[in-house]
């Protein structure tokens, strides 16, 4: 039973990834929707596997930086209009950098993932120049 439920999360878990990949050109409504699934299962899967990934590293103080820079950025902003919201959306992405970086995915799902960002830029690139061309 256990080996089930590890071996679908997993499932899950790679599944949602590859999905952000896909739609991360191309449309916001999904993007949004699997970026707060992909968090959840991510930490279900780590809490029946019990391994949220090796000690604290150089990399995780960087990605912390990077996302305080981006706040104190957006306090010290002179023109006021949406920079918390650029903020909020370099945190999403940062979380799911390190959650990738903690999920200690072998090679073939990171070349999933990989692929699935090649297609979704050249089919949002493809999408782009029709709609510019017509």
């Amino acid at each position: 039973m256990l080996a089930e439920l590890k071996k679908t999360l997993w499932l899950t878990e790679i599944a949602l990834l590859v999905g952000l990949a896909i739609v991360l050109p191309l449309w916001e409504f999904p993007k949004n929707l699997i970026w707060l699934l992909y968090p959840l299962v991510w930490i279900a899967n780590r809490f029946v596997t019990g391994n949220f990934g090796d000690g604290w590293r150089l990399w995780d103080t960087l990605i912390m930086l990077w996302v305080v820079s981006c706040y104190l950025a957006a306090i010290f902003a002179g023109l006021h209009h949406e920079e918390w919201r650029g903020a909020g959306d370099l945190a999403k992405y940062a979380l799911v950098l390190w959650l990738v970086m903690r999920g200690r995915y072998c090679g073939r799902e990171l070349r999933w993932v990989l692929g699935a960002l090649v297609v979704s830029a050249v089919a949002g690139l493809a999408y782009g120049y029709w709609r510019l061309l017509s």
